[in-house]
């Protein structure tokens, strides 16, 4: 949208007083969405470590149901990606 936005205000051939205005807007987005990602990014490694925890947990307790849990969790926390991205 911001690029867009820029082509029709260079286009024109006025003079507008908003180009800063659209050029900071069309920066903070980008910005914003590098943020969006590290942060799904985070998410993912939070939940895969915590399955990995409780597969060890499960491990060393003997547990043969929290294995198959952190099994599950770390298996499915690593698979997100591929799915949303593939």
């Amino acid at each position: 949208m911001g690029r867009k936005a820029l082509r029709e205000i260079d286009a024109s051939g006025q003079p507008y007083s908003n180009r800063g205005q659209v050029q900071a807007g069309m920066i903070t987005g980008i910005i914003g969405s590098v943020f969006l990602i590290l942060g799904i990014l985070y998410l993912i490694f939070v939940v895969f470590i915590f399955g990995m925890a409780v597969g060890i947990a499960g491990h060393l307790w003997g547990s043969r149901d929290l294995i198959l849990a952190g099994i599950f969790i770390a298996g499915v926390s690593s698979v997100i990606p591929w799915l949303v991205w593939g």
